[in-house]
């Protein structure tokens, strides 16, 4: 009798509770973009990717990107790095760096799909790096990208990908380093790939573009 009573009781009580009624302004169509697309694509993803412990350089030819390769290998001491960019192979080599023929080195330069602004993240594929490894091996990765290379959200580089001719056999995405707060809730980067993640944006294409 007891729970019938307490039955009876809810239901009254749902009963009399007021209605709720949704109000939308006019024109508004209730959703809401929740990565609109940034007013200055260079601003925004250098603000999300060091926001995530990337590390942003911007160079207005390839070959001051190249000196600066060249100057990040000498004062960390590397002997030698990776690059799956051909055309800058040859001209890091003749700066005195050995080229590995393995992506497992502590220094790898990879190229890249897209830079994705609103998220800070690099959109790699099978056609930018030679395969995975590159992209989780190093120590150091870098990155680089031509401005024209800079896409608002990730589904416009997936649409561009869409669009062109080649189709890799995998896509990624990487946003900022390597990370993993496992053990005791601590923040440790190069857990499961790059320690240090630095994305290159060359203004200005020049003839040694890959």
């Amino acid at each position: 009798m007891a729970n019938k009573n307490a039955r009876e009781n809810i239901l009254r009580r749902l009963r009399s509770a007021p209605s709720f009624k949704w109000s939308v302004s006019p024109g508004a169509t209730g959703e809401t973009d929740p990565f609109p697309t940034p007013d200055n694509l260079i601003e925004a993803f250098h603000k999300e990717l060091t926001e995530v412990s990337g590390e942003f350089k911007q160079f207005s030819s390839i070959e001051d990107a190249i000196k600066e390769i060249v100057s990040i290998a000498k004062e960390s001491n590397y002997d030698s790095i990776w690059c799956s960019i051909e055309n800058l192979s040859q001209i890091i080599s003749q700066h005195g760096i050995e080229i590995n023929n393995s992506p497992e080195t502590p220094l790898a330069v990879a190229g890249c799909e897209h830079l994705i602004s609103n998220t800070g993240s690099v959109f790699a594929s099978s056609y930018t790096g030679s395969g995975r490894q590159v992209y989780v091996s190093a120590e150091t990765l870098i990155i680089i990208a031509f401005e024209t290379q800079l896409v608002p959200q990730i589904k416009d580089a997936l649409q561009n990908l869409q669009k062109s001719n080649h189709k890799p056999s995998w896509t990624g995405l990487i946003t900022g380093p390597s990370r993993t707060a496992d053990i005791e809730k601590t923040l440790v980067l190069g857990a499961h790939g790059p320690r240090r993640l630095i994305v290159f944006l060359i203004s200005k294409t020049t003839s040694s573009q890959s």
